[in-house]
C-alpha cells in the first residue's frame, strides 16, 4: 500500500510541475509582460520549461519594442533573453537590428560605422532579410559618403530579398534618390 502511495504522490507531482509549465509557456505567448514581472520571484531554480517561457517572454517583448522604435527597451529585454540562451538567433537579430538603430540615430560618425557592422552581422543571422543591408546603405548616406555606388549596391542588395512593401517603397525611394544625388555630383565635376 505504501508504494501505491508514493507513485501516487510522484505522479501527482508530475501533474503538478507540467501544469505549472505549460501555465508559464502560454502566459509567455499570451500576456509576456507579465510573465517577465514574475521572473525575480520564480528565479530560484528556473526549470528547462520555465527558461523557455522567459525566453519567448523577453523576446516577444523585445521584439514589440523594436518595432514601436524603443530601441533601449528592446535592446534591455533581448540582453535578458540572450542570457539564458546565447544561440538563440532570433533574440541575436533584434538585438544587433535595435543596437545598430539606436546609434543610427545618435548620428555620431563613430557610433555610425558600428551601427553598419552591427547590421551586417544580422544580415549573416538571417540572409534572406534586406532591411539589414537597407539600413547600411541608409548609415553610409548619414555618413555623408559620397560612394554613391556603394550605398546603391546596399539598396539593390535589399531589394534583391525580402522586404514588406512598405519597405520596399521607402528602399525604392532612397536608392532613386541616391542616383540623383551621384548624377548631380557626376555633372558637377564636369
Amino acid at each position: 500500500m505504501k508504494a501505491k502511495s508514493t507513485i501516487l504522490f510522484y505522479f501527482i507531482l508530475l501533474v503538478f510541475f507540467s501544469c505549472s509549465t505549460m501555465k508559464y509557456k502560454n502566459m509567455a505567448s499570451s500576456n509576456p509582460g507579465k510573465l517577465i514581472s514574475l521572473r525575480d520571484s520564480l528565479d530560484k531554480e528556473l526549470s528547462p520549461g520555465l527558461i523557455d517561457a522567459f525566453i519567448e517572454a523577453y523576446t516577444k517583448v523585445g521584439i514589440q519594442a523594436y518595432n514601436s522604435g524603443n530601441y533601449e527597451k528592446s535592446i534591455s529585454m533581448l540582453l535578458n533573453s540572450q542570457e539564458l540562451s546565447p544561440e538563440d538567433t532570433l533574440s541575436k537579430y533584434y538585438f544587433l537590428m535595435a543596437s545598430g538603430k539606436k546609434k543610427y540615430e545618435s548620428g555620431k560618425k563613430e557610433l555610425l560605422w558600428e551601427s553598419i557592422q552591427d547590421f551586417y552581422k544580422a544580415s549573416v543571422l538571417y540572409p534572406k532579410i534586406g532591411e539589414p543591408f537597407y539600413l547600411i546603405g541608409q548609415s553610409y548616406l548619414k555618413l555623408g559618403d559620397k560612394d554613391f555606388d556603394l550605398i546603391i549596391e546596399s539598396y539593390d542588395k535589399a531589394l534583391s530579398l525580402d522586404v514588406d512593401e512598405e519597405l520596399k517603397i521607402l528602399i525604392n525611394n532612397s536608392r532613386a534618390e541616391a542616383i540623383r544625388r551621384k548624377d548631380l555630383l557626376k555633372s558637377f565635376w564636369k
